[in-house]
This record gives structure tokens, C-alpha cells and sequence, in this order.
């Protein structure tokens, strides 16, 4: 499996102080959340999740808000960036009522952040309404309103913890709505399949009856390559997520696989027998640009991309 890669702007010689905690303030040059997290120094975030505010005391909606905040929890704890208050804490403090809140408080459990929901109904949609608060400041960072349907509460969710990651932490790409590419047998054919970063929503891609094989997610983009075998023959087939299509990028010679998009999304590296062994080639998004990388009597495979390109 492969997850569509994570990398942010970042400049490690700034420090931003928050409630006597260091923040980096991150911009300018490339580094994943690894490297984030590894800096000397680094705290996460102190955040805490109220119960959301029920504009309408119904069940539905009870159980719209409990899937936003085990969400964001979920997200935000699994970045490493954020530290959120544990679930017992809560209940001696005070609940968030859908109006200004006394920090003082959340200053003494050392918070910094807030993230106040608010989660109502208008007619068949879900109505989110998210805030990041900086307790310090006592003000708003983020305002966000939401009318969705109710089978994107998750990605609600998912797309508030992006705002707050890249608010706070200055990252260009994001995290939770990201999505994984894998192949699966679980209908019977080998195809490819789409998910979430955190498994759920899973969707098949592919249903060709054919064998499927690796998959790659192209970088800002909604395309997938992957390889197909069909009749002897390996083919590197681009599958377009916003449309359906489907079209041949390199079919000649027996075998074309493995292949892998560029990072800045425009080549794609993969290995073929096109001309005999198997040798490393590029190609262009577009099918043009085909070059062959090697030319030796060993069978190459696998290649892959450095970060830079």
C-alpha cells in the first residue's frame, strides 16, 4: 500500500512561543511530519475537544457529533503533532455551550488550542460549525461552516484537522483527506481499491476482471497508474477518480510495471522488457517523453523516485 505522499514548506530556525510552549513556525523549504517531530525542542500541541453543542437535541445528531470528535481526536493524536487532553478531564471542566467560554480553565490544564463544535440539522443535510480558539489569545484562529450531507461527517472532520495542521504548522499538503491506492482480492479478483489514510471508505477502482497490480496515487492530482495483465501482456493503464476514464499510457513489449509517479507529478518511472530485458524507463503524464534509463544485462526492478526527483 501506498499513501499519497505528505511532505510541507518548512523553515526549522523559527521558533514561535505559545502559553510557554515552543511551536515552530514552519514554511520554505520541503520536510515530512517525521521531521517535524524530530526537530530538537519539539512539543506537541497541547489541544482539548469539547462535546459539541447540539443545535437540535436529537439522536442523529447526538451521534453526528460523537463521529466529528472521535474523528478530529483520531486525526490530530495520530499526526504526533497534537497532545489532546485526555477523556477524563472533560468532566471537570466546563462544557462548550455554543457561546464564549471562560479560559481560565483550560489555561490551567495548559491547553493552548480549543477546538469548538457545534452540530445541528437543515432539512436531510448535517450543519457543522468548527472554531479553533487559542486559549492564550482568547480568540479565534479558524471559523468553518459545513452543510453536508450526513455520509461526509468523517470527511468534516478530516478537513477541519487539515485547516488546523496547516494553520499551525504551515504544511502544503494534506494529511487526513489524503487516500490510499492497494490492490485486494477480496471480490475475487485482484483490483484496485481506494481509502482513506485511516482505512475507512473503502472503493473499488478497477473492475476489469483482469490482474491489477500496483498501484500509485499521482501527487495533487485525482489519477491513479497502476499495471494490468491481460493475456500475457503487462500495460500501464492511468485511472482518473473525478471522471472514470480509463486509458493505455504504455502497452509495448510484454511487460511494463512497477510504475511510480515523479513527486512533482508530471513523469512516471517504471520498469518494462519493451526492448528485450527488463530496464528502467520514464514517461511523460501525458504518454510522451518515453526515455529508457538503463541498458544493462541484469533485470532491473522496483524503482523509485528520491524526494527532490
Amino acid at each position: 500500500m501506498k499513501p499519497m505522499r505528505m511532505v510541507a514548506r518548512t523553515c526549522f530556525f523559527a521558533l514561535l512561543l505559545f502559553s510557554g510552549f515552543f511551536l515552530p513556525l514552519l514554511h520554505a523549504q520541503e520536510a515530512t511530519v517525521t521531521e517535524i517531530i524530530e526537530q530538537e525542542g519539539f512539543q506537541p500541541v497541547t489541544m482539548a475537544i469539547p462535546h459539541p453543542f447540539l443545535m437540535k437535541p436529537e439522536e442523529d445528531v447526538r451521534q453526528w457529533g460523537r463521529l466529528l470528535r472521535d474523528t478530529l481526536i483520531h486525526d490530530l493524536t495520530f499526526s504526533q503533532l497534537f497532545h489532546v487532553l485526555p477523556e477524563a478531564i472533560y468532566d471537570e471542566l466546563p462544557p462548550y455551550m455554543g457561546e464564549s467560554m471562560d479560559m481560565m480553565p483550560w489555561r490551567a490544564n495548559q491547553v493552548q488550542f480549543l477546538v469548538l463544535l457545534k452540530v445541528g440539522r437543515a432539512g436531510d443535510h448535517v450543519v457543522v460549525e468548527c472554531r479553533l480558539w487559542d486559549v492564550a489569545a482568547d480568540e479565534m484562529r479558524i471559523g468553518r461552516r459545513y452543510v453536508w450531507s450526513p455520509k461526509l461527517v468523517r470527511k468534516i472532520a478530516h478537513r477541519f484537522a487539515d485547516e488546523i495542521v496547516q494553520h499551525l504548522f504551515r504544511l502544503r499538503e494534506k494529511i487526513f483527506t489524503s487516500k490510499i491506492a492497494f490492490v485486494s482480492n477480496r471480490d475475487g479478483n485482484k483490483e484496485i481499491y481506494l481509502m482513506d489514510y485511516d482505512g475507512e471508505n473503502v472503493v473499488r477502482i478497477t473492475q476489469n476482471q483482469h490482474l491489477d497490480l500496483f498501484p500509485d496515487l499521482r501527487p495533487r492530482h485525482h489519477q491513479i497508474v497502476f499495471s494490468s495483465f491481460s493475456k500475457n501482456t503487462a500495460s500501464l493503464l492511468i485511472f482518473d477518480l473525478l471522471t472514470g476514464d480509463r486509458r493505455t499510457l504504455v502497452s509495448r513489449g510484454g511487460l511494463n510495471t512497477t510504475p511510480e509517479w515523479s513527486p512533482d507529478g508530471q513523469r512516471i518511472v517504471f520498469v518494462s522488457a519493451m526492448d528485450g530485458n527488463a530496464e528502467l524507463y520514464t514517461v511523460g503524464a501525458d504518454g510522451t517523453g518515453l526515455k529508457r534509463l538503463t541498458f544493462s544485462p541484469s533485470i532491473e526492478s522496483s524503482p523509485t523516485w528520491s524526494p527532490t526527483g
